[in-house]
């Protein structure tokens, strides 16, 4: 599907860790269908609630695990919050925010279909400019 450089050896040591979680995976995801379809399940309350206590000792751990999973919570929400007004009311990015000179940045984002004439590229793969205006006089051909 994508062309890439990585030796046969690899792929194969790739494909053999990618099948050791995946039948397992199957079986799973086909016991879980299979007990839905053919079970007779009862979403029904029939267990009673467990109220956990702990024995003095362990108190003060169970309060830092109790902080630890609030702050955890906290932060959880804060990058939601951030994530969804950056969403909705940050500015855009241009087409190449990272001045790059690769030839995936100086075209538009989205890219178009085809190219009139093939593009040349002048500079290394890697390479960075200061400011977008500076691309077009680093790529000029000499």
């Amino acid at each position: 599907m994508f062309a890439s450089g990585t030796p046969g050896w690899m792929r194969m040591v790739f494909m053999f860790s990618t099948m050791l979680v995946a039948v397992p995976t199957g079986v799973k995801v086909f016991a879980w269908t299979a007990t839905v379809w053919g079970g007779k399940l009862h979403l029904e309350t029939g267990m009673v609630r467990r109220v956990a206590s702990y024995d003095p000792q362990y108190q003060g751990w169970n309060v830092i695990a109790s902080l630890g999973g609030f702050l955890l919570g906290v932060a959880t929400l804060r990058f939601i919050v951030n994530m969804v007004v950056s969403w909705l009311q940050g500015p855009k990015a241009s087409d190449n925010p990272w001045h790059a000179t690769g030839l995936e940045w100086t075209v538009s984002s989205p890219p178009v279909e085809n190219f009139a004439e093939i593009p040349v590229v002048t500079l290394p793969p890697y390479h960075y400019v200061d400011s977008p205006e500076s691309i077009a006089q680093t790529s000029a051909p000499e």
